[in-house]
């Protein structure tokens, strides 16, 4: 059991709530206590029962259920966190209210204070909920800001609860165990990654994309991280959230990639390029929106560079380069193609015609082409799974038999 591990997690209502259950199930996974209060608008969107089940301790709602239960758990507790934290709980402890048993022991504990807000983008960049917020730091609260996305009422903007893996780093000072003990067999290995699809503008607001997510190479980063690897991952646009302790550059074209793996591509022992790279490029970017008149358009396009192919020269003795090869379509033979075209050292084919392994999924069933013909097929599972295997099977073709 760890030291300093009892928590107080104070749940108001809002639709960001399920996001909780995640991260106290996984504070218990590292031995953390956890004490759920919850208001009473948050019980009508989860049920009071399945926050028991997880955090494994009684949930408390009512003042009066248990006398004195405001006293008595903030004395044993280490840390006192809100999240979702609703505009209504904000204001009510920013001006000492309390009114149930939540703000009546946000009024008792002297222990590490968090607030996590969760709300739509107007109310949270009200001046009046920008001025509690400003309070409760002012009262030793730490706040968590908010995340921009799309929001449950349709909104685009800020106002979504900062992802778990954030708000556990926050809570653990970063000190959050890998998600599966592996060995660390990249230990003192570099690993390159690309993730995610690039963008090519067509003008200053539109531009040619794909689906992809990025969730497929930034499972691969969180797996060769948490097998020892020294991580740089390269990113276009992507849909999911940047893993901690991994260096990472953002970039938005084909040619922008390019030329950040070219910078970078010296300094490690293995690239691995699962970014959708988009194929084509506008001819001419136009320097202002362009209009409807009724008028047919047409777009000029331009092959983009071949990036693994471009990069063939600069591989030096020792470095292994592995592309990916997202197929709707006689997968295992375009693939090969691709594999002896761009001279890589193995690829790895994945269906993307199947939703439920392919763009967006956290699902994913993969085929590995090396260049010795050698071939594994690896079911579908969650990606991290699929990283974890991938990333031992490399290991063995590469390095494991170079030792024997």
């Amino acid at each position: 059991m760890i030291r300093n591990n009892t928590i107080i997690w104070g749940v108001s209502g809002g639709i960001a709530i399920y996001k909780s259950l995640d991260a106290i199930s996984s504070l218990k996974k590292m031995g953390y206590q956890i004490h759920v209060v919850m208001t009473n608008n948050a019980t009508k969107f989860i049920s009071p029962v399945t926050f028991a089940s997880i955090s494994q301790n009684p949930v408390l709602i009512d003042t009066f259920e248990e006398p004195m239960a405001h006293i008595s758990l903030a004395e044993k507790v280490d840390l006192f966190i809100i999240a979702p934290a609703s505009y209504n709980i904000i204001g009510k402890i920013a001006h000492g209210i309390a009114d149930d048993l939540l703000t009546t022991i946000s009024a008792v504990v002297t222990c590490r204070k968090l607030i996590a807000p969760a709300m739509n983008s107007h109310m949270y960049e009200n001046p009046i909920l920008q001025n509690n917020l400003k309070k409760l730091k002012e009262n030793n609260y730490q706040i968590i800001e908010p995340e921009s996305g799309i929001l449950a009422c349709g909104y685009e903007g800020i106002g979504r609860l900062r992802n778990t893996e954030d708000i556990l780093n926050i809570i653990t000072n970063g000190n959050i165990p890998s998600e599966k003990q592996l060995p660390q067999i990249y230990a003192g290995k570099h690993i390159l990654i690309t993730a995610g699809g690039t963008q090519e503008p067509i003008d200053p607001v539109r531009y040619i994309g794909n689906h992809s997510s990025g969730k497929m190479g930034i499972a691969l980063a969180k797996a060769a991280r948490d097998m020892g690897a020294k991580v740089t991952l390269i990113h276009a646009n992507i849909k999911t959230h940047l893993p901690k302790n991994i260096s990472s550059i953002k970039i938005q074209t084909a040619e922008d990639m390019l030329n950040a793996l070219k910078e970078t591509i010296n300094q490690v022992d293995i690239l691995l390029m699962s970014a959708a790279v988009s194929d084509y490029r506008m001819n001419h970017i136009s320097s202002t929106k362009i209009k409807k008149n009724n008028n047919p358009i047409s777009l000029q396009l331009t092959e983009n560079p071949d990036i693994l192919k471009s990069l063939i020269k600069f591989k030096k003795p020792g470095q292994f380069f592995i592309g990916f090869s997202a197929e709707s379509n006689d997968l295992i033979e375009n693939a090969k193609i691709k594999l002896e075209q761009k001279k890589l050292d193995a690829i790895i084919a994945n269906d993307i015609s199947k939703k439920d392994i392919g763009f967006n999924s956290d699902y994913n069933a993969v085929t590995i082409l090396f260049s010795n013909n050698h071939q594994i097929d690896i079911p579908s599972k969650p990606k991290y799974d699929i990283g974890i295997d991938l990333l031992n099977h490399i290991h063995n073709t590469f390095y494991k038999k170079n030792v024997e």
